[in-house]
């Protein structure tokens, strides 16, 4: 039983903290967060299918470097999908 208990304790990387990191980048770099916003919906109306990928695309298209994965994104509803 302690032997599963010792991984719960271990994870420091708590939900609340990855949402606060996420929306204090965003709110920082609002120009960056359009320009990935504006990317999607540009793809998505081209026919192609929203996925974190097309996020990640995003990001090296427009040379954009974040702290976190485009999965936080998707996930805290800073980008979303139309």
């Amino acid at each position: 039983m302690l032997f599963f208990g010792k991984n719960k304790r271990q994870n420091n990387n708590r939900p609340s903290d990855v949402f606060f990191r996420v929306n204090d980048w965003c709110v920082k770099h609002e120009s960056e967060v359009m320009e990935i916003r504006n990317y999607i919906q540009i793809e998505i109306s081209q026919g192609r299918k929203p996925t974190s990928a097309l996020i990640e695309e995003a990001f090296n298209d427009r040379e954009i470097t974040m702290p976190f994965s485009a999965k936080d994104l998707i996930k805290y509803s800073v980008i979303k999908f139309f």
